[in-house]
């Protein structure tokens, strides 16, 4: 069975028309990365994953949060609409924790735990720059998240891979302690590569051997952020790399360096406005699939990658 470890079911992307350089960076527009504002729940689409799934052969999908913030909601909605193919991974929601802020600390951790309690069987997607510390602070604001998840084995998914967007806007909690009545509603911050290299995992995976940390994208198509996912994922056996938008080349050096027993296939399919057509050549399901199908790896490796690396991982998850 084809188990796909990342898909993102709420938001509306428009599809990426690329028109000039291919490496331009962007800085967020606020308006377009407001995401979801508080007091609103974006669309499910799993309905639309499901025809995906279907015309690919895919049998399962974990369903998580993507780069526009959400609370779990929609997560939950949407494995419950479809239990025996869809796997939710739970989210702290529109605010991250922050060590400044006890009460949005405490908001943070009651939403992850209320989409742990409702049926998620993991924490992810989660952006480190989303903590808005400097690099060498994030194991201090990643500890609340941590420490609830090694209780239950419960797997952890973290962005990571060189990134056009320099930019990103943070909601602000209305309940923080420093809010005054003129605090508007959320601030653009910087969100440096320097908070999507894999190499930040080390510390975490130093400090929580029975977490399992999945490094999403293998750090992407950029060598130096690969292969300091390939040094975390051969230091800690914890540790996972998962497949989606890296390079042919990376994910088959992987295979041989750390072997196929951590690496995840996934898609990383997200919605988009208008619809993409079940029969684009450039789609994510049919491109993701063929890095793995394609590769010059073992037929009994792909099928670790493709499926059942994941099932193992989930089967151990803790009630």
């Amino acid at each position: 069975m084809i188990f796909d470890s990342e898909c993102h079911i709420a938001g509306r992307h428009a599809p990426k028309v690329f028109t000039g350089p291919a490496f331009v960076p962007k800085r967020f527009d606020a308006e377009e990365m407001k995401g979801f504002p508080p007091g609103t729940e974006p669309e499910d689409n799993s309905a639309g994953l499901i025809r995906w799934m279907d015309r690919f052969g895919v049998g399962k999908s974990v369903v998580l949060r993507g780069l526009f913030r959400q609370t779990n909601s929609v997560i939950i909605d949407a494995i419950e609409r479809f239990p025996d193919r869809l796997v939710g991974f739970a989210s702290y929601g529109l605010y991250p924790p922050d060590r400044t802020s006890p009460r949005q600390t405490q908001a943070a951790l009651d939403e992850l735990e209320r989409g742990i309690a409702d049926g998620c069987r993991g924490v992810g997607e989660l952006s480190l720059f989303d903590f808005g510390v400097r690099p060498e602070e994030v194991p201090l604001a990643m500890r609340p998240i941590l420490e609830l998840c090694a209780g239950q084995n419960l797997p952890v998914f973290i962005h990571t891979g060189c990134d056009l967007y320099t930019h990103f806007v943070d909601w602000i909690y209305p309940a923080r302690e420093d809010r005054r009545r003129d605090t508007p509603p959320y601030q653009v911050r910087p969100a440096p590569n320097a908070l999507r290299n894999p190499a930040l995992v080390e510390d975490l995976a130093l400090d929580f051997p029975t977490v399992p940390l999945l490094i999403a994208h293998m750090g992407k198509k950029d060598l130096t952020f690969f292969e300091a996912a390939l040094m975390v994922a051969r230091r800690f056996a914890n540790v996972y790399l998962t497949t989606s938008n890296t390079a042919p080349e990376f994910l088959e050096r992987a295979v041989k360096e750390i072997g196929p027993e951590r690496i995840l296939f996934g898609s990383d399919w997200k919605r988009t406005d208008p619809e993409t057509p079940l029969d684009d050549p450039y789609s994510a399901h049919r491109l993701q699939l063929l890095l793995v199908t394609e590769a010059r790896i073992s037929d009994p490796a792909k099928e670790l990658i493709l499926g059942k690396n994941l099932e193992r991982l989930l089967e151990e998850v803790k009630p």
